[in-house]
């Protein structure tokens, strides 16, 4: 077992957060059972387009991926730092995930920011809050 930080996306933990209020803390945070996100994963591939590598697994290897190679997020520790994160070694880090990405700048603290997906996490995130915020105004 290991702690996961969401430092490196403070828009994943405005997410989780946003969708804890909306469960109002029961059960999944999206209120999903396992079958129904594998549903939901399927019915992207099948009406939106997604690659049919599209999975859990490639979420997982593209976060391992910007990680490893967005230098404002860790500096020049990004390997080592990316590798403790996700669970596996240096050598796994180096192999598989370094050097996959260039042009992400410096200033991308983020993950939102090296994924230049900043608008469409706050958008996500608004659009999860509003309604809550409308409920708890009437």
């Amino acid at each position: 077992a290991r702690t996961i930080g969401l430092e490196v996306s403070p828009a994943l933990r405005k997410l989780l957060s946003a969708q804890r209020l909306k469960t109002g803390g029961k059960g999944s945070v999206f209120g999903l059972t396992r079958d129904e996100a594998d549903a939901a994963m399927k019915r992207l591939k099948a009406q939106y387009g997604a690659p049919d590598a599209a999975g859990w697994q490639m979420l997982r290897r593209t976060t391992a991926t910007y990680l490893c190679n967005a230098p404002g997020i860790y500096g020049a520790a990004s390997p080592f730092m990316e590798s403790r994160q996700l669970g596996h070694s240096v050598i796994v880090a180096e192999k598989h995930y370094a050097g996959l990405l260039r042009g992400i700048p410096i200033e991308a603290k983020t993950l939102e920011a090296a994924m230049q997906i900043e608008v469409e996490a706050a958008q996500l995130i608004e659009s999860i809050v509003a309604p809550a915020r409308h409920l708890a105004a009437v």
